[in-house]
């Protein structure tokens, strides 16, 4: 698996201040997109397909005009009109979506997806999408792409630290899942050089974004809202560090401010974000707003000495990188070295860090990721290009539980489902691990089945997958990112027709797939937010989005309708009732 980028200078952010890019800017300013070579900034493209239609007529069942806005590198004006531009609808719910009651809904729908390959744009071309598939999604660029990203809970900023799922109803209390959003993410680059940059981001006053095409409803949106009837820009404020490598992979321990590193040097570092944590809090508005888009501060003194805690120096480099869930703060390293070791803090603070374990040969070749149990304390998985997946638990001397063949190449990622599958009065419980492979394939394992592990196997992505996770909020779903430019959002609680579930050659979506996210070049890494219901982060060759999908079925004027008409029907059935006695 190719892991690294190709950095290119030409992809920095031209823009000229810290307002997060909206579905608004990249339809009406176009001055950030001419340098690109013809490929869309973001492009979200799960396209409706009808084979007795011509595009024009497909374009106005999406509701939208076939008249398509299009940058043009050779044209006097940034903005041109075009007849041949393809839309695309990202909002693909089928069967089920998060109602477990629709899932026998729509079985005969046939739907297709656009592909790059096959369906190639032309020079001038990029395409559209519909702004209601989310109700949300923001994007930015950093000067240099970054490889790993990952969320930070502020709420625990200072010492002593505290694990977050121990304290996650506390913290829930604080935070509020509705809009304006704010998140504070961490995030390592990769450059052309020797050395990369960590970048700590506060993205905030992060307003829904489903109404921006419809001006009218978006102010009545707004105002329902609390948000008066001017809708505030979002922004970003982020403060970055040259450090010494370019990042592979970063990991942040949720509710506290460390964060881990892997980097192309062969060191693990382990560092205190709180200088980071306190410049981008001392930051002015009106700075934010007059500043470049993550372009150096002169005034910055920051360097790495600043936030380090320990650097420890392995042989080769590598990715496998994971905090534990529990509050012994415990971090495990696997590289390319098939060396595998776990570091422990000497204080509750956390200051300073020792190896505590070492696994010499844990795997046949590199290890590619680690995952902590969320139940089980100690315990932990590996995967690696030796395509095998082992459980371990670091108190024991081998692993527990070998999966040989996991996939038919490398095993590229690997998640613990962190809910409780199993019901309350079984004291066995499903422990179910997702994996990801070269061979584009995501399976699903139970691991206390050692006979049988396999639960599921979803072979659709044409690429290699490149990071997995499940959602915090939901049992079922799974996010998956591909080297073939997309992010699928799968729910297992859908029972799909095994003929249409992988029928390939029809082209159908199949039925566990609920949402596809495109666009993005060379997707890296996703991450769910631990507080926001829906709330996705994907970090990108070409940059970072922001996004939570559209759930529902059809405007809200819709759902209002069928609302009134089910409040009809209960009152005709209460009368029936009455006539009856």
């Amino acid at each position: 698996m190719d892991k690294n980028y190709i950095p290119n200078k030409k992809d920095v952010n031209n823009s000229k201040s810290n307002r997060i890019e909206t579905s608004k800017d990249y339809k009406k300013d176009s001055n950030t997109e001419t340098k690109k070579k013809r490929r869309p900034e973001a492009s979200l493209e799960d396209m409706l397909k009808d084979p007795d239609t011509n595009l024009s007529q497909k374009i106005s069942k999406l509701g939208v005009d076939s008249d398509s806005e299009y940058i043009s590198e050779g044209s006097d004006e940034d903005v041109v009109e075009d007849k041949h531009s393809i839309n695309s609808e990202e909002y693909m719910e089928q069967e089920k979506g998060f109602n477990k009651k629709k899932n026998n809904k729509n079985t005969n729908k046939k739907v297709n997806i656009w592909d790059e390959k096959t369906n190639k744009l032309g020079k001038d071309e990029f395409l559209d999408y519909d702004n209601e598939a989310y109700e949300m999604l923001h994007r930015a660029k950093p000067e240099w792409p970054c490889m790993s990203i990952d969320f930070i809970i502020p709420e625990n900023f200072y010492p002593p630290v505290k694990s977050f799922f121990n304290d996650v109803k506390n913290i829930k209390q604080i935070y509020k899942d509705n809009f304006p959003y704010t998140c504070y993410m961490v995030a390592g680059s990769q450059t052309t050089g020797y050395d990369g940059f960590l970048y700590f981001m506060k993205w905030y006053n992060m307003q829904k974004t489903k109404y921006d095409d419809d001006p009218d409803v978006s102010l009545d949106n707004s105002h329902n809202s609390g948000q008066g009837s001017e809708r505030e820009d979002p922004f970003m404020k982020f403060e970055k560090i040259k450090v010494n490598g370019n990042i592979n992979r970063i990991k942040a321990l949720k509710n506290s401010y460390l964060s881990a590193y892997w980097t192309d040097r062969g060191t693990v570092e382990l560092v205190d974000l709180r200088p980071l944590i306190n410049e981008i809090e001392s930051q002015k508005q009106e700075d934010v707003e007059n500043s470049e888009l993550f372009m150096p501060n002169k005034k910055r003194k920051l360097n790495p000495k600043n936030i380090s805690i320990n650097s420890f120096k392995r042989k080769l480099d590598g990715f496998g990188l994971d905090w534990s869930l529990h509050d012994d703060f415990l971090l495990a390293a696997g590289g390319n070295d098939k060396i595998l070791e776990i570091y422990a803090p000497k204080d509750e603070n956390c200051s300073e860090f020792v190896v505590r374990n070492t696994i010499v040969k844990a795997h046949e070749d590199s290890i590619e990721d680690i995952a902590w149990s969320p139940f089980d304390r100690g315990v932990f998985a590996t995967c690696s290009v030796d395509r095998s997946i082992r459980v371990w638990d670091e108190r024991a001397k081998g692993p527990s539980t070998i999966i040989p063949k996991a996939h038919s190449s490398d095993v590229n990622v690997i998640s613990f489902n962190p809910h409780n599958i199993g019901k309350k009065d079984v004291k066995v419980k499903n422990v179910l691990l997702a994996s990801g492979g070269d061979d584009g394939a995501v399976k699903v394992w139970d691991i206390r089945r050692p006979n049988n592990p396999l639960i599921d196997n979803i072979e659709w992505h044409k690429g290699p997958i490149t990071s997995i996770s499940w959602d915090p909020y939901d049992d079922s779903q799974l996010a998956v990112a591909s080297e073939d430019n997309s992010l699928s959002l799968w729910d297992f609680s859908v029972e799909p027709d095994d003929k249409q579930l992988f029928d390939i050659k029809n082209k159908q979506i199949p039925q566990q797939l609920v949402f596809l996210h495109q666009g993005q070049e060379n997707i890296k890494d996703l991450k769910f937010h631990p507080l926001y219901k829906n709330f996705i982060v994907s970090t990108a060759q070409n940059g970072i989005n922001v996004f939570k999908p559209n759930f529902e079925e059809g405007s809200d004027d819709e759902n209002e309708e069928e609302e009134e008409d089910d409040e009809e029907g209960e009152d005709e059935d209460e009368c029936m009732d009455v006539d009856k006695k």
